[in-house]
């Protein structure tokens, strides 16, 4: 073997040698990267947990649905996909709060889903049980079309809705409460006597109210904005759409919002109400236009007025509507 062969020899080890120690220090690097962005994800979801809070107008949980693949989640999961989910279970009567934490309660939830629908019951949501969920409007993927049959129409209004209670005690009144065991609020003022006052909404009477006919159109609402609700339910008759409206079911009720121990729902401040229920569950998708019990053509008269559909938040609430500001 010749000088040259040997020297050629010698460069292709060492320029190898090295590209080696390079590349390991990249997948070093890799995973230190990797350890530090897994905990920062879970020191905010120990936030989350500890706030226990639920934000309905918050993207965060939307974006994250949207931009990342459906992990499956199990007892001991954590994170904003586990929320998701346990919002879903919230809106299926299955659970009473989403916290982001996969744990006993979530998992029981889970096995009886599973056992309504069919599913192997082992707590786990995986494809059988996404899919599943899917067909009952758990939704994933966000339509962004301007399509009047799309998901996403129609687009938002140009305000936005009062999603802290400071916001809401600064337009309607503090009170002070206590939660009683069941989680229902105790009023422990005179702030519902001073507020909250009987109006009669004659487009409500006849509508179906819990299996029955409502007997008047007599409903609690806020006084700030009563008169906002009566010129709604007069604009959605004069625009011919009251046939929309399938079930009636209710307004004033102090309670904090589905899925949280801590935020209250615009239902306590007597400035919201729900209709068709049955086709706008919690965390899933509301009907589309055109399918059963669709309110989607009464949201941009509501917005008029003030209100704001629930439809629009991150965690959809079809049924939902609440003045976001008094005209």
């Amino acid at each position: 073997m010749n000088v040259f062969i040997k020297q050629l020899l010698i460069f292709f080890k060492l320029f190898f040698a090295k590209n080696d120690k390079k590349n390991e220090n990249n997948v070093k690097n890799s995973n230190k990267k990797e350890v530090k962005t897994t905990k920062i994800e879970k020191q905010e979801v120990k936030k989350n947990i500890e706030n226990k809070t639920i934000n309905p107008t918050n993207n965060k949980t939307a974006k994250t649905m949207e931009t990342t693949g459906l992990k499956v989640l199990r007892q001991g999961s954590e994170g904003l996909q586990v929320e998701q989910w346990q919002l879903f279970l919230v809106g299926q009567g299955l659970l009473k709060v989403a916290d982001g934490d996969f744990g006993k309660g979530t998992k029981e939830a889970t096995m009886e889903f599973q056992k309504r629908n069919g599913l192997t019951a082992d707590g786990v949501v995986g494809n059988s049980c996404y899919g599943k969920a899917m067909t009952l409007g758990f939704e994933v993927v966000q339509d962004t079309s301007d399509e009047k049959t799309s998901a996403y129409w129609p687009p938002k209004p140009d305000f936005e809705a009062l999603y802290s209670d400071e916001k809401r005690f600064e337009f309607f009144g503090k009170f002070e409460y206590k939660a009683d065991e069941k989680g229902n609020l105790v009023l422990l003022d005179n702030w519902k006597e001073e507020n909250i006052i009987v109006i009669d909404i004659p487009q409500i009477k006849g509508i179906d109210m819990y299996g029955k006919p409502k007997d008047s159109g007599n409903i609690y609402f806020h006084k700030k904005a009563a008169q906002q609700m009566k010129n709604l339910w007069a604009d959605w008759e004069k625009a011919g759409l009251l046939h929309l409206v399938k079930t009636w079911n209710g307004t004033y009720s102090a309670r904090f919002i589905r899925g949280s121990e801590t935020k209250l729902s615009n239902h306590a401040f007597g400035t919201a109400f729900d209709i068709n229920v049955k086709w706008n569950g919690l965390a899933k998708r509301p009907a589309l236009v055109g399918e059963e019990g669709s309110v989607r053509e009464l949201v941009q008269i509501a917005n008029k007025n003030g209100f704001y559909w629930g439809g629009h938040f991150s965690r959809k609430d079809g049924m939902h509507f609440e003045i976001a500001k008094l005209l």
